[in-house]
């Protein structure tokens, strides 16, 4: 999925919570014993004096203040993060009346509530905010209700696809917009697979002049509802082009081993050479990847792993995928896998120990063996 700033805030904090301490922690504070009972559960909470401790606890929770603040002081980059921070927060972006919804370089997509009704609105780093598309305005879309899954800068900043419901209808179109001008491309792209409650995800390709959406290319308006969300093709799209002109790279016509009632969800490798398809499945999930070139597939579309749960978390840098998975893991487990590598198996690199894995995101700018994963208490 594209990274608004407060994911990389988020990434930034998790980074922080996994430095190694320069100096001695404080003592852990006192435990009490203390049980509860909940539906014949016993459930032991050694720190529930805390919240009713009053003063009593200011002591250790400035000692641990001044330690966390002692080791944030020597972190490498500390300054230039907080620079960053500052110039994001400058622009506006994430004001109460405002849900982040893409960001690629120095523009910032959002749904703007300041006037009580929702504007697609966007923010270009000098802190302005101009409205792009308000559904209530005269004009060829008027009337419509945005979808946020599908709504999403292209990677040059230039357009946006919007996801757009007609009144009275579930099923959404989609349209490109030029950011420009607030013009709308001449093509409409209907109707997109909308398989369940991830709602359908579009991914655009490096050179901002394709993109890549999912439709069943069987569907008329004959089609039963139980089959009109199954059969889902990746289709490549050019931009300004006719529907009609797409091209199918993936799907149950193209790959035997795909079934009907698999869902896919696009996507593309930061650097532009993978095209990587989550897929959904009846039971389980399963990422299936291909060599890109410019705008064509370099090789075939092959799985690279599954799993028969979820995966909580996924990202793709250079040639690697990541991936957490809970297979044979209780707590869930970081592996990646070599794309380049056809049949590798994955390998793992983190078990969740201390606490159930739960999120995972590769930093854009560090190596590709870094990786920050986010574990709750």
């Amino acid at each position: 999925m594209p990274t608004t700033w407060f994911c990389r805030l988020m990434l930034a904090a998790v980074i922080v919570a996994v430095a190694p301490l320069l100096s001695a922690q404080p003592s852990a504070p006192r435990a009490v014993a203390h049980t509860e009972s909940a539906h014949g559960v016993v459930i032991p909470d050694e720190y529930r004096w805390m919240e009713a401790a009053g003063a009593e606890l200011d002591p250790w929770i400035d000692a641990e203040d001044a330690h966390a603040r002692g080791v944030l002081a020597t972190l490498p980059g500390r300054a230039a993060l907080k620079t960053r921070i500052a110039a994001l927060w400058a622009t506006g972006a994430g004001d109460m009346d405002e849900d982040v919804i893409d960001t690629r370089g120095a523009r910032t997509l959002v749904m703007d509530y300041s006037v009580g009704h929702p504007r697609l609105g966007l923010h270009d780093g000098t802190g302005a905010l101009r409205i792009v598309f308000d559904p209530q305005a005269e004009g060829p879309e008027s009337g419509k209700t945005i979808r946020l899954q599908a709504t999403r800068l292209s990677p040059d900043g230039r357009h946006a696809t919007v996801a757009l419901v007609e009144r009275g209808e579930s099923n959404p179109r989609l349209r490109i917009l030029k950011l420009a001008s607030g013009e709308w491309l001449p093509e409409t792209l209907t109707p997109p697979l909308w398989a369940d409650a991830e709602g359908f995800h579009i991914a655009w390709l490096a050179d901002s002049k394709h993109l890549l959406w999912v439709r069943n290319p069987a569907r008329t308006m004959a089609t039963p509802d139980g089959e009109r969300e199954l059969n889902g093709h990746v289709y490549l799209h050019r931009l300004g082009s006719a529907q009609s002109s797409d091209v199918p790279i993936s799907g149950p016509s193209l790959q035997a081993a795909l079934r009907a009632d698999d869902t896919p969800y696009p996507a593309i490798s930061a650097d532009g050479r993978w095209a990587i398809i989550w897929l959904r499945r009846a039971s389980g999930r399963a990422f299936w990847v291909a060599p890109m070139k410019g705008a064509k597939l370099d090789g075939a579309f092959r799985e690279v792993l599954r799993t028969d749960g979820v995966f909580r978390g996924w990202g793709v840098r250079g040639d690697t995928l990541w991936a957490i998975t809970p297979d044979g893991a209780p707590r869930h487990r970081i592996v990646r896998v070599d794309l380049r590598e056809p049949g590798a198996a994955p390998e793992t690199v983190l078990e969740g120990e201390q606490g159930v894995l739960a999120g995972l995101a590769v930093a854009s700018d560090a190596p590709s063996t870094t990786v920050s994963a986010m574990v709750p208490r």
